[in-house]
């Protein structure tokens, strides 16, 4: 009956495993192109993030218990990291606007509550990304993702040009799926050095590689 037990707490444990891996994995691919067009990008990004962030970590605190043990990544960054929420959170408490400095008025990114929201993803990476498979899932979720972006960038441009769309309708459309034009440049910029430690350190297929170079010079490209 014992073994029968442990058997049965080890298959949940594994099933809400998997889950979060099953939310973590799509939000690399949705975060640069997800919006809610009654909402600005940034708040669009901010309510998805916050929102799978936050279950995801949950279901990682219950398959815990359910194990009985809490192992936690040895990693010098992710302690490092962890200053940084508690140095907002320390500035926020002696504020003269706490409530502002603590959650922001709508999802803002310098926010103690969307930086612990951001460290709490950095954590749950470090944690379900160790392994070459998920790392594998998690490039060609980023990759299927930066193609979305460039192909949505180009048809922008050439809308613009050839004047398809009437200019009201136009004006109604994001210049671009990130929002600014420095989250563009930067999340291309991430995908050109996610391109490079792909090529140079991890082992893959040459057909893989070959799929990496190319990535890497549209993303040079697009700089």
């Amino acid at each position: 009956l014992k073994d029968d037990t442990l058997s049965v707490s080890m298959v949940a444990e594994s099933k809400l495993d998997r889950g979060i891996l099953y939310l973590l994995i799509p939000l690399v691919f949705l975060i640069p192109v997800f919006f809610i067009p009654t909402l600005n990008i940034e708040a669009s990004k901010g309510v998805l993030l916050s929102t799978i962030v936050a279950v995801s970590f949950f279901l990682w605190l219950v398959a815990r218990m359910k194990e009985g043990s809490f192992t936690l990544p040895k990693s010098l960054l992710l302690l490092t990291g962890a200053g940084i929420p508690t140095a907002l959170l320390l500035s926020a408490l002696f504020s003269e606007v706490k409530h502002v400095s603590l959650i922001g008025l709508g999802y803002e990114t310098g926010t103690f509550a969307m930086v612990l929201i951001c460290f709490l993803l950095m954590f749950l990476g470090a944690v379900f990304f160790q392994k070459q498979s998920r790392i594998f899932y998690f490039y060609s979720a980023l990759f299927t993702s930066f193609v979305v972006v460039l192909l949505c960038q180009i048809a922008i441009i050439m809308l613009n040009i050839w004047n398809v769309i009437p200019v009201n309708i136009l004006a109604t459309l994001p210049g671009n799926l990130l929002g600014k034009w420095a989250d563009l440049a930067t999340f291309f910029g991430l995908v050109t050095i996610l391109s490079l430690v792909g090529i140079e350190l991890i082992s893959i297929r040459k057909i893989f590689k070959i799929f990496l170079i190319l990535i890497l010079l549209l993303s040079l490209l697009s700089l």
